[in-house]
């Protein structure tokens, strides 16, 4: 399982360009990944690498290209629900890790507020179920 595990690694650093492949090297978390045959890490640090916001000149229009990211998602023809649903939370976790808790603050002050998490809930509900193939989801109703 080791020796897979070392070949996975070498894999996806293989596939990366010699910027890319210097910024993951150069991260202080590389080592132990590397250390423990950790193939998944190096995605991981790939994913945030391409969702990056600091230093960006214009943070702004990043937001909005994950927003928009986010809003896109849309569940292919024979794509079940629940693997539509995964890479709509793995969006959902990109946006929020680099951005904070999506919610619109609307809903959780006033008459009939909700708190945070119920709102962003309720706000991520409807942006997934616009976006996904009605016959399929409300099969599930």
């Amino acid at each position: 399982m080791h020796a897979q595990k070392a070949k996975v690694f070498v894999v996806i650093l293989g596939q990366c360009s010699s910027e890319v492949k210097n910024k993951l090297v150069n991260n202080t978390r590389f080592e132990t990944l590397e250390d423990g045959d950790d193939v998944v890490g190096p995605l991981t640090m790939l994913k945030e690498m391409a969702f990056l916001t600091s230093g960006v000149q214009y943070p702004c229009w990043m937001l909005q290209n994950v927003l928009r990211l986010l809003t896109a998602t849309n569940q292919g023809p024979n794509e079940l629900v629940s693997n539509c649903h995964k890479r709509f939370l793995a969006t959902t976790k990109v946006v929020e890790a680099q951005w904070g808790q999506f919610y619109p603050v609307k809903l959780t002050t006033g008459a009939g507020s909700v708190n945070k998490k119920t709102a962003r809930d309720k706000v991520l509900s409807m942006i997934f179920l616009a976006r996904t193939d009605k016959k399929k989801v409300w099969s599930y109703a």
